[in-house]
């Protein structure tokens, strides 16, 4: 359950139901409410169950918004943010220290 095909499958389907429950919906605004808690309760009721049967919190090791997080946040690390420094990372802490203290020396050579 942990493997990472069986977390993209569930994302892949996850996401596919819930875009064809919000196609279905339409522009009603009543219809979209009641699908996004269908999907809400549906899945509450899945980590529960799955808390029960196997440990506590064991729906969040396959979550699909974990799983999207993570994959958006493997992307989002590919990309240069704050001027140049690299967004997460192992040496994340340490360059934005870095980038703080070079922040805070030129303001200094500025005032």
């Amino acid at each position: 359950m942990m493997k990472k095909s069986f977390k993209h499958g569930l994302l892949v389907v996850m996401v596919t139901v819930f875009s064809i429950s919000m196609y279905h919906a339409g522009w009603n605004f009543n219809k979209i409410a009641f699908s996004m808690f269908r999907f809400m309760t549906m899945s509450l009721a899945i980590g529960i169950i799955m808390g029960v049967f196997f440990k506590p919190r064991s729906w969040c090791t396959v979550c699909p918004m974990g799983t999207g997080t993570g994959l958006i946040q493997k992307q989002v690390g590919k990309q240069d943010l704050l001027g140049g420094l690299q967004m997460p990372g192992k040496k994340y802490r340490s360059q934005v220290k870095l980038f703080n203290l070079k922040r805070k020396l030129n303001d200094k050579k500025a005032a």
